[in-house]
């Protein structure tokens, strides 16, 4: 499944967030000034429990998301920043392996596509930077970036992924973020 927003871009570099989800991971990428040119989510289906499926689901999640950013890469623009989330377990411990593995295996694909540097921003670091709380739920996340940025997301993983994008962004081009509380954010990135 795959919803996708795109703009156009003129540039040679990007920055790109990945909100890695088993649901569905978030894929944001912005251009060397800062403008969104992609929102877009992509997930694995899911045919049966077998380690077999499971493999198969996971690198068929990696397949769509290194596919969605190697359409912007290329021709002279590569990524600047690259900014994942870091693994959060929550409550379901049952899904702690699977969590890690299909993480494993989209961050593997996509080291060999970023030029420059690489990140993982904690959940809760994310949060503050986003939203100024660290301990905010997925829908004050969506909010604070919805009236911040005008962006209209298609889930919280989009929400996520954009501000992991602008993370990059910020990382990148040395740019402020603008408040205290995502300054702190990135100090603890970088």
């Amino acid at each position: 499944a795959t919803h996708s927003r795109m703009g156009k871009w003129n540039m040679g570099k990007i920055y790109v967030g990945i909100d890695h989800s088993l649901s569905g991971t978030g894929i944001a990428i912005l251009g060397d000034k800062g403008g969104l040119i992609c929102l877009e989510t992509v997930s694995g289906e899911s045919t049966g429990s077998s380690v077999r499926h499971r493999v198969w689901r996971f690198r068929g999640l990696s397949d769509s998301v290194s596919e969605v950013v190697q359409r912007y890469i290329g021709n002279g623009v590569t990524i600047q920043v690259c900014c994942f989330e870091g693994y959060s377990f929550g409550s379901n411990k049952a899904h702690h392996s699977a969590i890690i593995e299909s993480g494993y295996e989209v961050r593997s694909r996509l080291v060999s596509l970023v030029a420059g540097s690489i990140f993982e921003v904690a959940p809760t670091t994310l949060k503050k930077f986003a939203c100024g709380k660290g301990n905010a739920d997925k829908s004050a996340v969506v909010s604070a970036m919805t009236k911040k940025h005008g962006v209209e997301f298609g889930n919280d993983n989009e929400a996520d992924a954009y501000a992991l994008a602008l993370v990059a962004f910020s990382i990148g081009e040395a740019v402020d973020p603008g408040n205290e509380a995502a300054r702190q954010a990135l100090a603890v990135v970088v």
